[in-house]
């Protein structure tokens, strides 16, 4: 065939396969079920609601083509599914959960110093008990939590005053705070430039418009520490490699690692061969790897800020480092710090904290992880690259933390404390 009917081809597939493809985001709740005893000292006791489906629209706008590069911007809107989700199940169903705003703005003092933070705490302990009522796990809807917004108590505290209204974070705009506040009917942050030959198939470069893209993540600057090489914008951290978890490089065998990467997670990331698919032979699963968020990881060194290049040794794996004489500080294994992402205090974990059970002593024993349902995996035709489905999975967690000034969490256990649990799920009729 001769090149410029290769590249039809290409094309012709990759939009077959958009035409194909289903979307989904399922989000599972952590209920907080004793707030007054948590309050008072106790360890949480939290019960999960869910899953809350939604089919999730795609759509490839301002495409161009040079060679095998293919620009677009991708446009995500999110309707919620009732036949999909839990039975019974709607927007309109209350959650009590962690008040994320509070302990950011709790953060925010923290960072701001002792003299204008305990100002602004201060003006926060005022507000919690005058005009702008609030409590510590707040109740609201599923709707408002994730998408509508939610504009009372101590946001609009935020939202209004002098100190605050000018430094909010992305999850609280006019309409509130939201969990995913700005990604509902949206482009942003969805513009690629993806090698679409099937030898290399693969994102190029990624950024928050059409005009600003990059070939790796160092203009974030979400990850501004050293790699064991010295690297900054070129570290492993800021890699950007791989494709959006929807389609390959042919020719996949067990040996080889297939890069995903989401501005949800703030990096890339990998998954390794776990088996081989019984329906389909030629069909590999793929799953996120065990150690793959593990501190002593070569590649992971330049997610913990504490670590300093003078402080590790090398191991007889390449791939391992001895952290023996490394202070460690809040670097945990399979836990990920993402707060310079978020531009939140949030901590990225696999659900339920699935490889990260250091984390579970922390609840009165509600919270179990499971390898089937908390893993990520990516099922591939080994000779062509198409995936037939994928689940990336994440949770979302926030570090509780003190200020003097605010009395409502003088007792409260110093834990990460996990939010909602996500499962983006994509897949493909055949």
């Amino acid at each position: 065939m001769h090149f410029g009917g290769f590249l039809s081809l290409c094309v012709l597939w990759y939009r077959v396969s958009l035409s194909q493809a289903e979307y989904t985001m399922s989000i599972n709740f952590f209920n907080v079920d004793n707030p007054d005893e948590i309050i008072a000292g106790e360890l949480p006791l939290i019960s999960q609601r869910g899953p809350y489906v939604y089919r999730e629209e795609r759509m490839k706008i301002n495409e161009e083509q040079e060679g095998d590069m293919l620009n677009f911007g991708e446009y995500k809107e999110y309707k919620f599914d009732s036949e999909m989700s839990c039975e019974g199940c709607s927007e309109d169903d209350e959650m009590r959960i962690l008040n994320l705003p509070l302990i950011g703005v709790v953060q925010e003092c923290l960072n701001q110093g002792s003299i204008i933070g305990s100002v602004l705490c201060g003006l926060v302990e005022a507000a919690l008990n005058g005009e702008f009522q609030d409590e510590l796990f707040f109740k609201h809807s599923v709707g408002d939590l994730l998408f509508s917004g939610v504009a009372t108590g101590i946001v609009e505290f935020l939202m209004t005053n002098a100190l605050t209204q000018n430094r909010l974070p992305p999850q609280i705009q006019e309409n509130g705070f939201a969990l995913f506040n700005g990604k509902n009917a949206t482009s942003d942050n969805s513009w690629y430039t993806l090698d679409i030959s099937t030898a290399s198939y693969g994102i190029q470069a990624w950024g928050p418009t059409e005009d600003d893209k990059h070939e790796d993540l160092g203009f974030t600057k979400w990850w501004p520490e050293p790699d064991t090489s010295g690297e900054v914008s070129g570290s492993s951290c800021n890699l950007l490699t791989g494709t959006d978890g929807s389609q390959y490089q042919a020719g996949i065998s067990e040996d080889t690692e297939l890069w995903h990467f989401s501005p949800d997670i703030c990096r890339s990331t990998y998954f390794t061969f776990d088996h081989q698919d019984q329906a389909d032979p030629s069909n590999l699963v793929f799953s996120t790897p065990a150690n793959g968020l593990h501190v002593n990881r070569t590649r992971n060194f330049c997610f913990c800020p504490s670590l300093e290049p003078s402080c590790y040794l090398p191991s007889d794996d390449p791939d391992v480092l001895d952290l023996t004489n490394c202070d460690l500080q809040d670097c945990k294994d399979g836990m990920l710090d993402v707060h310079a992402c978020y531009q939140s205090p949030v901590i990225l974990s696999n659900p339920n904290f699935y490889l990260a059970e250091h984390q579970l002593d922390n609840f009165q024993g509600t919270i179990l992880p499971d390898k089937e349902r908390d893993e990520s995996r990516i099922t591939v035709d080994r000779d062509t690259g198409t995936v037939t489905k994928a689940e990336n999975k994440l949770q979302i967690n926030m570090p509780i933390v003190k200020h003097p000034k605010i009395t409502i969490l003088q007792k409260v256990a110093d834990i990460v404390f996990p939010v909602i649990w996500v499962n983006n799920v994509y897949s493909i009729s055949t």
